[in-house]
């Protein structure tokens, strides 16, 4: 059985200029996988913003963005790839 790996909140220092406040990812599974958590009752398109943008400043392919704040989990998850 494979080992897993979760890393969370990653600062995007490496960028120049550095942004470190701005953009922090919440997961990071096995070096493949973002995951942004949300805990919102209206899901908003700045959210799906956020997550391509970290899946492309990180150079990764897959992400899922979790809404905790809706009556079913399964109407709060939504999968991204690029």
């Amino acid at each position: 059985m494979r080992q897993s790996t979760c890393t969370g909140t990653w600062g995007l220092g490496f960028l120049r200029p550095p942004i470190d406040a701005a953009y922090r990812i919440d997961l990071l599974i096995n070096d493949e996988l973002i995951i942004e958590v949300k805990c919102v009752q209206r899901h908003e398109p700045v959210f799906e913003a956020q997550l391509l943008t970290y899946l492309r400043l990180l150079d990764k392919k897959r992400g899922l963005l979790l809404n905790f704040g809706l009556p079913l989990l399964k109407h709060g998850i939504k999968r991204f790839s690029r």
